[in-house]
C-alpha cells in the first residue's frame, strides 16, 4: 500500500499544478496550433483542457460553412449571367438574321427598280443613294448599339 500512496501523494500534487496552468492560456487566439509548434507541452495541455482547440476548430468551421454558403450565391449569380448572356447571343443573333433579310429584300427591290427604271436620272440617283444606305446597313460591325443601327434602318426608309 505504501506504494500506492507513493503515487497517489503526486499526482494530488501534480493534478491541481496542471489545472492552475491551464487557466493561463484559455483565449482561442492564443492556442492557435500554427503558432503552438514551438509551445511547450503544459501550454499545449492547457490549451487542449480549456477547450480551446475545440473552440477553435468550431469557429474555423462556422467560417467554412459561410464560405461556401457565400461561394453557392455566387455560383448561382455566375450561372444566371451565363444563361442571360447565351439568351442575349441567341437574341442578337436572331436581330442580324432580320436585319439580312431586310437587307437582301432591298437589294432586291432596288433592282427592279433600278431596271423599271430605264433612262429616268432622278429615279436611278434616289435608288443609287438608297442602295448606299442599305449598304452601310449592311456592313454595320456587329458590337453596334441599337440606336446606330436604328439610325441607319431610318436612313434606309
Amino acid at each position: 500500500m505504501s506504494l500506492l500512496k507513493k503515487f497517489i501523494k503526486p499526482s494530488f500534487v501534480l493534478v491541481p499544478l496542471v489545472l492552475v496552468l491551464s487557466g493561463c492560456a484559455v483565449d482561442k487566439a492564443g492556442c492557435d496550433p500554427a503558432a503552438m509548434r514551438d509551445a511547450g507541452i503544459l501550454t499545449r495541455l492547457s490549451c487542449d483542457l480549456s477547450g480551446s482547440y475545440g473552440a477553435r476548430a468550431q469557429d474555423q468551421q462556422v467560417q467554412l460553412s459561410g464560405a461556401q454558403e457565400r461561394n453557392q450565391v455566387l455560383q448561382d449569380i455566375l450561372n444566371g449571367l451565363q444563361t442571360e448572356n447565351r439568351e442575349l447571343s441567341q437574341g442578337l443573333t436572331v436581330e442580324r438574321a432580320k436585319r439580312d433579310r431586310l437587307v437582301n429584300s432591298m437589294n432586291q427591290y432596288l433592282t427592279q427598280t433600278e431596271q423599271q427604271a430605264g433612262q429616268n436620272a432622278a429615279l436611278k440617283a434616289q435608288v443609287e443613294k438608297t442602295r448606299n444606305e442599305v449598304n452601310r446597313l449592311a456592313s454595320l460591325p456587329p458590337g453596334a448599339s441599337n440606336a446606330q443601327q436604328q439610325a441607319a434602318l431610318n436612313r434606309v426608309q
